[in-house]
């Protein structure tokens, strides 16, 4: 601030404000508090209002989510959880158990026989 004279000056005070406040025209609120129960996240609610819902919500080490999850563009992503360890997630979504059963005897080799393993006896190793 400048006063009359042209000094530059300081002056700290505390400001109570009833009703709208706005700096540079822009109104700052009205909901300037935490909305919703505690913990939960805070999102934009429009107008200027923050929302907050009990179905989401953070306790400081866990993110909890009450009620179905949309989401999208998860290329790449390994799902944890419905296979076990030999099963693979086909382009469908579902698990499938990977055939694996060799062919042939001791030390014949693998070959693909149409889409099947195959092995000849004549074909070894060792």
């Amino acid at each position: 601030m400048v006063d009359i004279a042209g000094e530059a000056f300081s002056q700290f005070t505390n400001l109570n404000i009833t009703g709208e406040f706005r700096i540079q025209g822009v109104p700052i609120g009205p909901n300037t508090s935490p909305a919703g129960p505690t913990n939960s996240v805070q999102f934009n609610a429009g107008g200027g209002n923050f929302g907050g819902n009990a179905n989401l919500s953070w306790d400081g080490s866990t993110l909890s989510v009450t009620g179905g999850v949309t989401a999208s563009d998860f290329n790449g992503v390994i799902l944890t959880t419905g296979g076990s360890a030999s099963d693979f997630l086909n382009a469908q979504g579902n698990y499938v158990t990977a055939v694996t059963n060799p062919a042939g005897a001791d030390t014949q080799l693998q070959f693909n026989d149409a889409g099947s393993f195959g092995a000849n006896a004549s074909l070894t190793w060792g």
